[in-house]
């Protein structure tokens, strides 16, 4: 049973670290990637909190099976935090059952960042302190 205890933090470790590379993947593969241009940038203004925050998405023109498309990102982000520029290239992920519908491509999630280093992080410190103490 004590072993079972002590190997608890590995096991909890391999758990988040399979969640986080299958959220990773997962956001890898969804969606047709496509390079579209940006045309405009659209913007909104919204309420949170009883504070208004103006926010913005890129319209972006792009092709998918031979057809050429124009529209608004799905996702908005608040005002100045993207580099967003009319005429700039950048890569989308467009909704294979709406090609009307895209997000802009992104790295990677802080989440499946966070759950694959805590994940990360249990293994390696539980192989120092068993190695250290048992």
């Amino acid at each position: 049973m004590e072993k079972f205890i002590l190997f608890f933090p590995v096991i909890i470790g391999v758990i988040l670290d399979v969640i986080g590379g299958f959220l990773y993947f997962k956001r890898k593969k969804l969606g047709i990637h496509v390079i579209g241009t940006v045309t405009e940038i659209a913007k909104s203004q919204t309420k949170y909190a009883g504070v208004k925050v103006t926010t913005e998405a890129p319209i972006v023109e792009y092709q998918v099976s031979g057809q050429s498309y124009t529209a608004a990102s799905a996702k908005f982000y608040p005002e100045g935090t993207t580099v967003f520029k009319k005429g700039n290239s950048i890569p989308i992920r467009v909704n294979p059952k709406n090609y009307r519908s895209f997000v802009p491509e992104e790295n990677g999630s802080t989440a499946e960042k966070i759950l694959f280093s805590c994940g990360t992080f249990m293994i390696i410190a539980f192989c120092i302190m068993y190695f250290r103490y048992y």
